[in-house]
C-alpha cells in the first residue's frame, strides 16, 4: 500500500499499522526514507525503544544527536509543545549542559554520570513520557494530518 492508500484508511488502528508496516518495508529492504518518512520512522522508534528499552536508551542506543534535533522538530511540527520542550530538556541534561557538542562527543556520553538532581529531573521527563498527557498515544488524526498537509515531504 503506498501513502496514498494510507492517509484514507479512516479507521485509526489500521491507519496506524498500515503506516507502520510501510515505514518497515521500507527500511528493512534498504529504500531510502524521504524527509516525512524519516519523521514517521523517529516516532515509530521513538515509541517502540522508550517501552522496550526506557526513555533513557532513547538517547544511549536509540538516537544520534541529530536524530534527537529532529524528534523536538518532529513534535513541534505535530503540536505537541509539551512533548517537545520535556524531550529538549532531557537531551539538555542527557548533554550535561553542552551546547554544541559533536556527534562523536553524543556517542561518548556516560548515561549514567548524571549528577542525583539531574538524573531525578530525567527521570521525571521520563514518565512524563508514559503519561497519556504527553500527546503522543491517540494522535492518529493529528500524523494523518501532517501527513496530508506535508505531502510534499514524501
Amino acid at each position: 500500500m503506498n501513502i496514498e492508500g494510507i492517509i484514507s484508511i479512516s479507521d485509526d488502528m489500521e491507519f496506524i499499522n498500515q503506516l507502520v508496516d510501510y515505514i518497515l518495508n521500507k527500511t528493512d529492504n534498504n529504500e531510502g526514507l524521504s524527509k516525512g518518512e524519516r519523521f514517521i520512522d523517529l516516532y515509530i522508534r521513538f515509541l517502540a525503544a522508550k517501552d522496550m528499552d526506557g526513555f533513557g536508551d532513547l538517547f544511549y542506543q536509540e538516537y544520534s544527536l541529530k536524530e534527537c534535533e529532529d524528534i523536538i522538530y518532529w513534535f513541534n511540527e505535530l503540536g505537541l509543545v509539551e512533548a517537545s520542550k520535556n524531550f529538549k530538556r532531557a537531551l539538555e541534561i542527557y548533554c550535561h549542559g553542552k551546547k554544541d557538542i559533536s556527534d562523536e562527543e553524543f556517542k561518548e556520553l556516560d548515561p549514567f554520570a548524571l549528577e542525583e538532581c539531574q538524573g531525578k529531573e530525567f527521570d521525571a521527563i521520563g514518565e512524563f513520557f508514559e503519561d497519556e498527557v504527553c500527546g503522543l498515544y491517540g494522535c492518529e488524526d493529528v500524523i494523518r494530518k501532517w501527513i496530508i498537509d506535508n505531502r510534499n515531504l514524501f
